[in-house]
């Protein structure tokens, strides 16, 4: 073998040298690396130099949080406040004045707000001006297929007025231009009567296209324990502005826009006469029945503020500092004058109370019996989850590892700020749905204070979870003179849930010491709360980035 001139031995001897000294710098380098990432997220940036030999420098990190570039405004909270205040004002104008379709819609506006933490205001007024917009073309459209029906009765003067336009809809009898009304929005009905061949005068007019889905009223499994009701319920169907884009919605969002619809139709004079709405237990379609013996002139009522909202109003003004506090009071003022109804409702507010059982179902983060609180046995669909939220407070061993295993989970993510949970419902959602159905119904309904009460001492909030479980054991045993109930209904009431929420109430009050609050969820209390000024962690109304 022949030796290597002196030359190639010096040049291979260099090159074993430098890949020696690459891979020393390379190891050196991944140990800084790994000493910067192992410090965490607030660690110093160190930086390398090309030179091995050389030590390496450590400068501060660059606080993306505390720049000011890259600080945002976060008024989600203010917004989901702004909207919740608005509702209990549309709720204390008392059952006649009530305006669904927009308590409907700024139930939406919270539980956007909660959900996207946007800095954006729900248009609840946009919404409602699309309600009459659709009002207006339906009335439209069949007047114009009636004056072609009825030629003789089409001829008037050059003159335009109210009364005119629709004469021709506001001689036929009321039965018949309701049926033309239901035909024009819901989808079932103009495909039955498209099956059925019977050609209506207002046969060639299109349909709107509002369906509800083939289940009816709860797409929950019968007589089943379900560790997540919200994978069967979607609560998109009980959101009403979801209606009116998709065109599907459960039955109780139905009946809203339908009453809605009715109301408008009667102020623009389309119509000369009231309804009064059939849902069948929620099960159906709504259907409207005319009230041919009652004045139209008594539904028509003049703008009406009561007193104590217009105190409300002049007290709802936060103060100057924060950026968004002009806007946030004028669209307080504006959308409190605006639920002020012009006519007299004939929609029973169930139907509002039957969108928040749904939101509640598709929202409720614990297990859910179906075989509790059963519609077709004469229930409601809405007290299935208390059982299940009650177990997994008392660390129940009656319960899946799972399951346990989700309530970890939801726990953790709560005690960080992260308040909706996937795989486990949307406890922010549920529990903003639980206090509005309290605010409506707590009252005749105390179950509704006690499922209230478990999901506030779930949500970190055991005062008021312990105040709301006593106003339920209390109405239990004094068979309810200060929510007006029967002694046949208190007796009515399962000893189950009523031995769970004693234990509830004892591990609050008795073993914790937990004072209970002192004011219920109420109408009045969110009056009287009103607006919050900033929950904005600094003086100048900005709040840092999330990460």
């Amino acid at each position: 073998m022949q030796a290597l001139p002196l030359t190639q031995q010096a040049n291979k001897g260099t090159i074993v040298k430098r890949r020696v000294r690459s891979a020393a710098a390379k190891q050196l380098a991944g140990k800084a690396t790994a000493k910067v990432v192992s410090a965490g997220r607030h660690a110093d940036y160190m930086q390398l130099h090309d030179n091995p030999l050389q030590p390496a420098t450590v400068k501060e990190r660059h606080n993306l949080e505390a720049d000011p570039r890259y600080r945002r405004t976060d008024f989600s909270a203010e917004l989901a406040a702004e909207a919740r205040l608005q509702f209990a004002a549309c709720l204390a104008q008392g059952e006649a004045r009530l305006p669904l379709a927009r308590a409907a819609l700024l139930i939406a506006a919270e539980d956007d707000a909660i959900a996207s933490s946007s800095i954006v205001r729900f248009p609840v007024d946009a919404f409602m001006e699309r309600i009459t917009r659709l009002a207006h073309d339906t009335a439209t459209a069949l007047a114009a297929a009636a004056a072609a029906a009825t030629p003789s009765s089409s001829s008037s003067s050059s003159s335009s007025s109210s009364e005119q336009q629709w004469a021709s809809l506001r001689g036929l009898p009321a039965e018949q231009v309701v049926a033309a009304i239901e035909h024009c929005l819901f989808k079932d009905h103009y495909q039955q009567q498209q099956q059925q061949q019977q050609q209506q005068w207002y046969s060639g007019v299109r349909c709107a296209g509002f369906s509800m889905p083939a289940y009816g009223r709860s797409n929950l499994p019968k007589k089943a324990l379900l560790d997540h009701p919200g994978v069967w319920e979607d609560a998109r169907l009980g959101y009403l502005h979801e209606v009116l884009v998709k065109k599907r919605g459960c039955p109780a969002a139905l009946v809203i826009l339908y009453n809605e619809v009715m109301q408008q139709l009667l102020l623009m004079g389309a119509v000369g006469f009231a309804v009064t709405f059939d849902y069948g237990g929620f099960s159906r379609l709504p259907t409207a029945t005319p009230l041919a013996n009652l004045d139209v002139q008594q539904l028509i009522l003049p703008p009406h503020l009561p007193q104590q909202q217009q105190q409300q109003q002049q007290d709802l003004q936060p103060p100057a500092a924060s950026p968004t506090s002009g806007a946030a009071a004028a669209a307080a003022d504006a959308s409190i004058g605006s639920c002020s109804a012009a006519v007299l409702n004939t929609c029973s507010s169930e139907a509002l109370a039957e969108l928040l059982r749904h939101l509640k179902r598709a929202y409720w983060p614990f297990p859910w019996d179906t075989n509790v609180d059963d519609p077709e046995k004469g229930g409601r669909g809405s007290l299935g989850g208390f059982r299940g939220a009650a177990k997994a407070a008392l660390h129940s061993d009656d319960i899946s590892a799972a399951l346990r295993a989700i309530s970890a989970t939801a726990a953790h993510r709560l005690q960080r700020g992260i308040w909706t949970s996937p795989g486990a419902g949307d406890l922010s959602r549920c529990l903003a749905a639980c206090e509005r159905l309290v605010m409506l119904v707590g009252d005749e309904q105390p179950q509704e204070r006690r499922d209230l009460g478990v999901l506030l001492l779930h949500a970190g909030q055991p005062a008021a979870a312990a105040a709301e479980l006593a106003a339920y054991l209390d109405s239990v045993r004094s068979a309810g003179p200060r929510f007006g109930r029967s002694a046949a209904a208190a007796a009515a009431a399962d000893p189950l849930d009523v031995r769970f929420a004693q234990q509830l109430w004892k591990m609050l009050v008795l073993d914790t010491g937990i004072v209970p609050a002192r004011e219920l969820m109420s109408v009045g209390k969110v009056l009287a709360q009103g607006l919050p000024t900033s929950s904005s962690s600094s003086s100048d109304g900005y709040k840092p980035l999330t990460w």
